[in-house]
């Protein structure tokens, strides 16, 4: 029974408040209470093929003052970049294994788990618009081969890296920065984790929700280009002359193995005098698949077409005559030792021509032989027609951000996988050279620790980058009843002879839209009858809201959620962003809200909320105000005033990618 305080609705909305931190750094606060209270920061940046990690500590000395530990990488044995990749022995039923675990598993013929077992490239099928690619394809054949989920790999698997990492920590670390295993044992962990900027709030949630899942308490998503950018600023805090006058842009391209993003930042305070530099996102950020796996990709084509041209047989038969599945041929073609990728890395002017050889599995042959293969000569137009496409999606995004004016120098900087690609940086530097002043084609050129860009920069000064004043297209919403109107509601078929005056439409779109910066939005506030026993007793503890997201701008203000009236499809355009958010009422007995009876007997309480979606950067999180009881709601002209004092607030978090921007003010119709 729910009774909106706004006339001729059912409904309730929602506002958000877009909150600015531009200064704050959660490695420099505690968040139980005790201000010194020694924190573990670890950083991951969640790469399509690679991994790396890195962390530091706060602490304090015996005076109290803060000592902030230099970022260090988690040491691997094998390396600092973990291979992003994860299988489960026992079809699902046994032990989770991921990274150089799994690469020395599938190496040992006493592990039973295959190389066609290990699930890689899985992070792109987190993409919305990548969802029905082939690759995504597979991964959830994979998924549901050993019965588990996209949800379920996440947990695990972020689970895994923060145990094993914090492992690792404490096994070589300790002794750095003078901390007990005992105080250690005892310390809070605040973890960073890298999403793309084109990720869509849907994929970040699922992030999110995974971290909870796993037990890790304190997340934060940060930008993969917003902390390339704060890497790279730290490079050239102290330089003299200033590299980066106030007013010059910094074009990001962050683009790795999966994805890429084009970001602009405009310098707001310079390096001159050593001066803390001062970055504000302006222009749009947009993004693509276009990372490096994606020529891996288009050779994969090349090579499929070779061996039906050659051969006289496609690749499914040929596969199946070599004793492999499709996906162990298809890694070996790409990233075996006789495989693509070493010649991509390396492919440039001069090129002398390379071969990619597939070999005959010979493991369960009863007699030995030689292994027949199938071998393919890379040529200079092969490789060239494999970048061409991936490399006309890179310039058109770079292009648009120079669409950008400014009087100041321009910096180029191509950061992530995409760099390791000898002709890729070469192209770049012969298209992009002559329109800058100055220009950083690889982080490589910056630190010898350029792998470590993203997690090295959510470590120090992305919290230096201001994002507000960015236009979004995210919208959310959330569902009301609303009185039948037929201009608002062209979706309800008016039918001869009946009247729709008075009707009820339900599940409408609430969606609340965009508020000038820097406003706060005003506050909408919905009553609610939440049903009791005579002695008080909730009969439900909790109120619930389900939040809707889309990104169209097709979808208006009182738009159909659903396509029919059943609820079980949704409207083209609108997903829902998670499961339900559940907020545990207060006792409202004890508060002393009054209980009201009805003239059947039904006991209930009136109460007032507020619903609000806060962001900061790239966090959002559900909040409810409950307006805390008093004897008259409604002023003398009848419109509901809360008392702003008396409102208790009750909120719990849910993180995601968003743009700081606030796409959600109403007018407030009370």
């Amino acid at each position: 029974m729910r009774k909106s305080s706004r006339k001729h609705s059912t409904a309730f909305s929602a506002a958000m408040t877009n909150t600015s931190r531009a200064s704050h750094n959660p490695a420099q606060e505690n968040t139980n209470g005790n201000e010194l209270s020694p924190t573990l920061i670890i950083a991951i940046d969640y790469g399509t093929k690679t991994l790396p990690i890195m962390y530091r500590f706060r602490t304090f000395d015996s005076s109290g003052n803060l000592i902030a530990s230099p970022p260090r990488p988690v040491a691997f044995l094998e390396g600092t970049n973990s291979p992003q990749q994860v299988a489960w022995l026992d079809q699902g039923k046994g032990e989770f294994l991921w990274g150089y675990d799994l690469e020395r598993a599938v190496n040992d013929p006493n592990v039973p788990v295959r190389r066609g077992d290990v699930i890689d490239l899985f992070k792109l099928a987190l993409y919305k618009d990548h969802a029905t690619s082939e690759i995504s394809k597979r991964v959830q054949s994979q998924l549901m081969a050993v019965n588990k989920s996209m949800d379920d790999l996440l947990t695990c698997h972020l689970k895994a890296m923060v145990e094993c990492a914090k492992a690792k920590i404490k096994d070589y670390s300790l002794r750095l920065v003078n901390v007990t295993e005992e105080v250690f044992d005892r310390m809070e962990t605040n973890v960073f984790i890298s999403v793309p900027q084109m990720w869509k709030p849907p994929a970040n949630r699922r992030i999110v929700e995974a971290t909870r899942k796993a037990g890790i308490k304190h997340v934060e998503l940060v930008y993969e280009p917003q902390c390339a950018a704060a890497f790279y600023t730290e490079g050239i805090q102290n330089e003299s002359p200033p590299g980066l006058p106030a007013g010059s842009l910094i074009h990001v391209n962050d683009i790795g193995n999966g994805t890429g993003d084009f970001v602009t930042y405009k310098v707001v305070a310079d390096s001159s005098e050593g001066a803390e530099i001062q970055l504000q996102l302006v222009g749009t950020a947009t993004g693509a698949l276009c990372g490096s796996e994606f020529v891996n990709q288009e050779f994969l084509k090349a090579f499929k077409s070779y061996v039906a041209r050659a051969k006289a047989k496609d690749f499914s038969a040929l596969c199946e005559s070599f004793n492999l599945k499709e996906i162990e041929a298809e890694r070996a073609i790409s990233q075996g030792p006789e495989g693509f990728e070493q010649h991509k890395i390396a492919y440039q002017a001069g090129w002398r021509d390379g071969y990619v050889t597939l070999t005959e599995n010979l493991d369960h042959v009863p007699y030995q032989r030689q292994a027949r293969n199938v071998r393919m000569r890379l040529k200079s137009e092969v490789m060239e027609a494999c970048f061409e496409g991936v490399f006309q999606e890179i310039w058109r995004k770079v292009d648009n951000q120079l669409q950008i004016k400014t009087n100041e120098s321009r910096l180029f900087l191509f950061a992530g996988g995409m760099g390791k690609s000898a002709y890729f940086l070469s192209q770049a530097r012969q298209r992009y050279e002559n329109r800058a002043k100055k220009i950083s084609l690889s982080t490589a050129t910056i630190s010898s620790d350029y792998e470590l860009a993203v997690p090295k920069g959510a470590l120090l000064r992305y919290k230096n980058i201001s994002t507000r004043d960015v236009p979004s297209t995210n919208v959310f919403g959330i569902a009301r009843n609303e009185q039948y109107d037929a201009i608002r509601h062209p979706d309800v078929l008016e039918r001869p002879g009946k009247r729709k005056t008075g009707m009820v439409v339900r599940n409408k779109l609430d969606r609340v839209e965009e508020n000038p910066s820097g406003q706060q939005p005003p506050e909408v506030w919905v009553q609610e009858c939440v049903i009791a026993t005579e002695e008080g007793e909730l009969q439900r503890d909790h109120l619930s809201f389900q939040v809707y997201w889309t990104e169209s701008p097709n979808i208006q203000d009182s738009s159909p959620i659903f396509q029919t009236a059943s609820r079980d499809t949704l409207s083209d355009g609108i997903e829902k962003w998670g499961d339900e958010v559940l907020f545990k009422l207060p006792d409202l007995h004890s508060l002393g809200y009054k209980k009201v009876e009805t003239e059947n007997g039904t006991f209930f309480y009136y109460v007032y909320y507020c619903l609000a979606v806060e962001i900061d950067g790239a966090n959002v999180k559900v909040v409810l105000k409950l307006a805390k009881p008093k004897n008259d709601w409604f002023n003398a002209q009848g419109r509901f005033v809360p008392d702003p004092q008396a409102a208790s607030e009750r909120s719990q978090d849910y993180t995601l990618v968003q743009s700081s921007h606030n796409p959600f003010a109403r007018e407030n119709d009370f």
